[in-house]
């Protein structure tokens, strides 16, 4: 498409829904839990473990993840309490998710 002055084009990797759930943490540690896709795409739960993240339209999830940011340096550090998204049959590999054109909710997981 084309566009001339007064032509508005729609930003096709702007953030215009979300994945959203709850991180259960059962790791026994304190600390904030950040919920994150990529470095770029996070948020920090809530004290009930809810979670939002915004993403755009047509976006693949190859793996959803959590930790317990026990230093406070808001980075994964080695050995810090971490969970993943995955179904109930494969336990150690991480289930994709491909967000189409609407919000996503109830990704709920765990931090064992």
């Amino acid at each position: 498409m084309l566009c001339s002055n007064g032509c508005e084009k729609e930003d096709t990797l702007a953030p215009n829904i979300s994945i959203s759930g709850t991180v259960t943490d059962n790791s026994g540690y304190a600390g904030t839990i950040i919920v994150e896709i990529d470095y770029n795409r996070r948020d920090i739960a809530n004290s009930a473990g809810q979670y939002s993240i915004a993403i755009h339209t047509d976006f693949y999830v190859d793996s959803l993840y959590a930790w317990v940011d026990r230093d406070g340096n808001s980075a994964y550090t080695a050995g810090e309490p971490f969970g993943f998204y995955h179904s109930s049959t494969e336990l150690d590999r991480a289930k994709s998710i491909h967000a189409r054109d609407s919000d996503i909710g109830n990704i709920n997981f765990s931090i064992p």
